[in-house]
């Protein structure tokens, strides 16, 4: 995977922003992500990604800080990756990349809605989030990008939702009609993400937006109650 990811970042890294849609780790270690970080950082352009289950539950699928598993699987990686910890780790990564929203986000830690006004052309347009150090796996991190090209005045725009915010701890499910509670098997959204999106999404004076909807889970296996405005979306997995 690393290699595959390197030759991308070596023909395309150089002259396109990067969009990658999760699954940068593979059992959720804060190591396993800095070597990501690492390798992400060799493109020369920006680049950007919507959280996969992969990155911030134990193999995918659990979210169990109680028991050793996670602590000893991540033993010789700086330990686990849980869900808010991604959060601050990527947020630290955006700081870098954009010098407006780092200011905002150092006086704002804890969660936040964040909008480019100083260059409208810039690639990364917003940025919400939310680290609930409660409840870990109710932190999320929501994107909006501005897709247009450098010639072009067609408004395109793409949101990075994350997919991967759970109410409920994520468990490995005994049972099938349990899956829901599977971060490897169902993704999900929450109302707090998902009202900022609809605000996003109805940010269109014009009425020619067009806004593409990026997030990592398949979308007919996301938990999430969309509303109307979720009419029209373009999946990539």
């Amino acid at each position: 995977g690393q290699d595959i990811l390197k030759w991308v970042l070596k023909y395309y890294g150089k002259h396109f922003p990067i969009v990658h849609l999760g699954d940068g780790t593979n059992i959720a270690c804060i190591g396993e992500f800095e070597s990501f970080c690492e390798i992400m950082n060799t493109a020369k352009q920006p680049w950007f990604m919507a959280p996969g289950n992969h990155d911030a539950y134990l193999l995918g699928n659990l979210h169990n800080l109680k028991t050793d598993w996670w602590k000893e699987a991540c033993m010789r990686a700086n330990g686990p990756m849980t869900k808010d910890r991604f959060v601050e780790e990527y947020l630290n990564h955006l700081k870098e990349q954009n010098e407006d929203f780092g200011k905002y986000l150092d006086n704002n830690q804890g969660f936040g809605e964040w909008h480019n006004k100083q260059n409208s052309k810039h690639f990364l347009q917003s940025v919400a989030y939310n680290i609930d150090k409660n409840h870990q796996h109710r932190s999320y991190v929501l994107q909006q990008l501005d897709l247009r090209r450098r010639d072009s005045d067609i408004p395109v725009y793409a949101i990075l939702m994350d997919s991967a915010q759970y109410k409920n701890a994520p468990t490995i499910p005994p049972l099938p009609h349990l899956s829901k509670y599977s971060a490897g098997l169902s993704g999900s959204m929450l109302s707090d993400q998902l009202s900022i999106a609809e605000e996003w999404l109805s940010n269109d004076p014009t009425g020619e937006k067009i806004t593409i909807l990026m997030f990592h889970h398949p979308f007919s296996f996301s938990l999430l109650s969309l509303p109307s405005f979720f009419f029209f979306f373009f999946f990539f997995f």
